[in-house]
């Protein structure tokens, strides 16, 4: 790091307007207002102390710079800053930025590795002399209070990063509860802006399951204005699918009516449909595509199809537009061959004006064309660039635009790996960036073998790249990108190093158990892997944890049944502990220890359990046989061996349930019969093939889905449906 002397030369230098030495010299300084606004802030960062506020003028335009000495001590200057600014004056997102945009920043950044906050004044403030000066009397009175203050009492909170962790993981396993308690907790660190929370509070109502509280948010509307964030417009997108828009890809079982209500619910999210989204043109996004083609078509949109990958099927989109009446009085014309944009159309900045025009275009503009107008911006004049300062909303836009080039210019997955492989790493801005950008990651951005080697080498960053499995999981997930066993294993083992484990890791371990065994493995890579686990239970088991892990044991038994010596011993620490917590265990709970037990020990083994039955848990089964005696109860699944523990249990715990079980892999007369005479219908979705699921779905509505395919989640379903 610079001597003070020296790096604040260099930050008044590289056309910044305010002259240094005029401001501490003696004998030519500003006039005496001038003087008085700008000497105690240069002052204060002259004589070595933290935090830093500094003045900067380009082209006549003012704005403000904050540094501190690290990453939480800039966090906590950031709340600082929004309580006494407020957003009169000034751009109320006080973001904190890793890059900088021109020599000036940089000269900062260098000084300030962990970053610093960007202040800029609003247009009508710049242009008012007092509002302007108010800003620097508040400036000047924020360092004194921030300086007297006690140390830091937020020591004791949990890191960002780790709450980030949690969250990202229970989005990807649905556990939507749990998502909402760490949104709350991430909420009382006031370390991230409203924007960014509000986007965290939807994903967490999509965890669970809460589409319609999604589209009915109160600040949904505020988040859509500008350029929306792809993650939020994927989850959207999946959100109007989960709400009808998936009845479309089969007319059928679309009636007028239901036509009429998904299009009302495409006007209460119009900004999504009127702009294309930010999604690669690959078939792995070809439900996405479809999703957003029928909202555009829902809303009348005759050109929609210009933007429109070429794998979307046309005979779809004409049956679509007859439903949608888009092209009534036509006959339903077919409209494949719409106008295109012209691509040798020039594109470039004259003017500032072309400049902002053409950055207003990147809002609207198919992700095909972006590449051509980012191309154009590049080249205008840098002075374009530097008078974005005027324009917050703007120069947002412009910052966005960079991000997302960024990505598609080879930073993704190779690149953040790359750079957390260096020397000198700030990991908190690398799970930043991967927050904030990873779902503009092109697919070609992803290494498997990259990765693996990373693992395999160890790192001293492992920290941030196990911060990191929930949204890679996502990530893939939602690409379609099978990997092998090879690399899941391997990521499993990093998970069982973790010095804390939760009940939300044993279920994400469950989920890369899935992975693992989803092709063969050797018996030394299935020793690893049980190995892993008992590590895991050890550091993490608990009651709320169990189920879980029953689940992960209903898995295994399925794939490793011709060897049980290894899965024998994770089960005896497993039988060990639900001895010992017996009477905090449910019923259904208890029914598939035992059942898992007898499997692996043999039957003798019941003889050592605690009774099946209290006084409590038989009440509740009394009352639970009373609703659902003498009725049916059809589970479908493909992982056999779960639904058939699950029907056992479900025998013991409910006296006069009857449960029929299917696991035809597409939608048989049989299956189709039993989802028409069942009282209750238990679809397993994460192990059932989509074959199967649009015939099932038109026979019935209230079906029931599980979290998860073993069998505690297809008992915790029933039960959770029986009890209302």
């Amino acid at each position: 790091m610079m001597a003070s002397q020296d790096w604040l030369t260099e930050f008044y230098g590289h056309g910044n307007q305010i002259r240094l030495e005029r401001v501490l010299s003696d004998d030519r300084p500003y006039d005496e207002k001038i003087q008085g606004l700008l000497l105690p802030l240069i002052l204060a960062a002259r004589s070595g102390c933290w935090p830093l506020l500094l003045p900067v003028s380009r082209s006549g335009r003012l704005t403000f710079y904050a540094g501190e000495n690290s990453r939480q001590a800039l966090e906590e200057l950031r709340r600082v800053l929004q309580a006494f600014l407020g957003s009169a004056d000034v751009w109320p997102d006080f973001l904190i930025v890793n890059k900088a945009d021109d020599a000036i920043e940089q000269a900062f950044l260098d000084h300030c590795p962990s970053g610093f906050i960007r202040i800029m004044l609003l247009e009508e403030a710049a242009n008012t002399v007092e509002r302007r000066d108010r800003v620097f009397d508040s400036l000047s009175r924020i360092l004194g209070v921030y300086r007297q203050r006690p140390p830091l009492t937020s020591a004791a909170r949990r890191p960002l990063g780790r709450i980030l962790r949690d969250f990202f993981a229970a989005c990807q396993i649905k556990a939507g509860v749990e998502a909402l308690r760490f949104y709350k907790e991430i909420q009382s660190t006031d370390a991230l802006s409203q924007r960014n929370l509000v986007s965290l509070e939807i994903q967490a109502l999509w965890a669970g399951d809460r589409h319609s509280d999604i589209v009915n948010h109160p600040r949904l509307g505020n988040l859509l204005n500008g350029r929306v964030p792809t993650r939020l417009s994927v989850l959207l997108l999946h959100t109007v699918g989960a709400l009808g828009f998936d009845l479309l890809f089969n007319f059928e079982v679309v009636s007028t009516t239901r036509v009429d209500e998904l299009r009302l619910l495409s006007q209460k999210l119009s900004p999504i449909f009127n702009t294309p989204p930010r999604i690669e043109p690959n078939e792995c996004f070809e439900h996405l595509w479809k999703y957003w083609a029928i909202g555009a078509c829902l809303l009348g949109n005759r050109k929609y199809r210009s933007t429109l990958p070429s794998f979307v099927d046309a005979a779809w989109l004409n049956a679509l537009e007859r439903l949608a009446g888009l092209f009534e009085g036509q006959n339903g014309k077919d409209e494949t061959n719409v106008e295109r944009p012209n691509k040798e159309e020039r594109i470039d900045a004259r003017t500032f004006d072309d400049f902002r025009q053409l950055l207003e275009r990147t809002l609207t503009a198919p992700i095909g064309e972006l590449s051509d107008i980012w191309r154009g911006l590049e080249s205008a004049p840098s002075e374009f660039k530097l008078q974005l300062r005027r324009f917050p909303r703007l120069f947002g836009v412009w910052s966005d635009l960079q991000k997302m080039q960024n990505a598609t210019e080879g930073l993704g997955w190779i690149g953040w790996l790359e750079r957390l492989s260096a020397p000198i790493v700030d990991t908190e801005r690398l799970m930043r960036e991967l927050q904030d950008d990873c779902a503009d990651w092109p697919i070609a951005s992803f290494s498997e073998p990259v990765l693996l080697n990373f693992l395999k080498k160890g790192s001293e960053n492992y920290g941030t790249l196990r911060n990191s499995f929930p949204l890679l999981l996502d990530w893939l997930d939602e690409r379609n990108i099978k990997c092998t066993s090879k690399l899941w294993l391997e990521i499993l083992e990093v998970l069982a190093l973790d010095d804390l484990i939760n009940p939300l890791d044993v279920q994400f371990a469950g989920r890369l158990v899935q992975l693992v065994i989803s092709e063969t493995i050797d018996s030394n890579d299935q020793k690893r892997m049980i190995e892993a686990l008992q590590v895991l239970w050890e550091k993490g088991g608990s009651v709320t944890a169990y189920p879980s892990m029953l689940d992960v044991v209903d898995l295994l038994l399925e794939k490793t049944s011709s060897n049980l010596e290894e899965l024998g011993q994770l089960w005896h620490v497993l039988q060990q502990f639900s001895m010992a917590k017996w009477g905090r265990l449910d019923v259904g709970q208890r029914c598939i220890t035992q059942s898992i037990a007898t499997e692996i020990v043999g039957p003798e083994i019941l003889k050592a359990f605690p009774p099946l039955r209290d006084d409590e848990s038989g009440e509740i089964s009394t009352a639970a046989t009373n609703v659902c005696g003498g009725k049916l109860l059809a589970i479908y699944s493909l992982t056999e061996g779960a639904a058939r523990r699950a029907r056992d249990v479900l025998l013991r715990m409910f006296e006069g349930l009857m449960v029929e079980i299917n696991h035809d892999h597409v939608a048989t007369v049989g299956l189709l019969n039993l989802a028409q005479k069942a009282q209750y219908f238990i679809f397993v979705s994460a192990s059932a093939t989509h074959q199967a699921f649009y015939p099932v779905s038109k026979a019935r509505k209230d079906i029931i889905y599980p979290k998860g395919k073993g069998t505690s989640s297809i008992v915790d379903a029933f039960v959770a449906t029986i009890s209302g």
